[in-house]
C-alpha cells in the first residue's frame, strides 16, 4: 500500500509533464488562432476573443494553480492514475497539434 508520502513523489513529476504539455498546447493554440482556425473550447474561444492576454493568463496561471491544487488532493492511487491519464491525454492533444502544424505547413508550400 502506498502512503500519501509516495504517491505524491511520484506525482509531482507528472504535475510538471503536464503543465509543460498545457503550455505547448497553449502556445501551438495561439500560432493556430493567429493563423486563421478557430479556438474549439468555447470558454477558451471566449477568453481570447474578449482578450489574448485572458486567455494567456488563464493557461499559464489558472491551470498551473489547478495543477498545484490537484497536486496537494492525492490521497489514494487512483489520484496518481487520474493524473497519468490527464497527462496522456494532453501529450495526446499536443501530438495531434504537431499533425495539425504539418499538414498547415505543409499547405503553405
Amino acid at each position: 500500500m502506498s502512503t500519501i508520502s509516495d504517491l505524491k513523489k511520484q506525482a509531482w513529476i507528472w504535475v510538471l509533464v503536464l503543465y509543460v504539455l498545457n503550455i505547448k498546447d497553449m502556445l501551438f493554440t495561439i500560432f493556430f488562432l493567429r493563423n486563421g482556425f478557430e479556438e474549439g473550447n468555447p470558454v477558451m474561444d471566449a477568453l481570447w476573443q474578449a482578450d489574448p492576454l485572458y486567455f494567456i493568463a488563464f493557461k499559464t496561471l489558472g491551470i498551473g494553480a489547478m495543477t498545484i491544487v490537484f497536486y496537494a488532493a492525492i490521497r489514494v492511487p487512483w489520484h496518481l492514475w487520474a493524473l497519468r491519464a490527464l497527462t496522456g491525454v494532453y501529450t495526446a492533444l499536443v501530438c495531434y497539434h504537431l499533425v495539425g502544424l504539418f499538414y498547415f505547413t505543409d499547405l503553405l508550400g
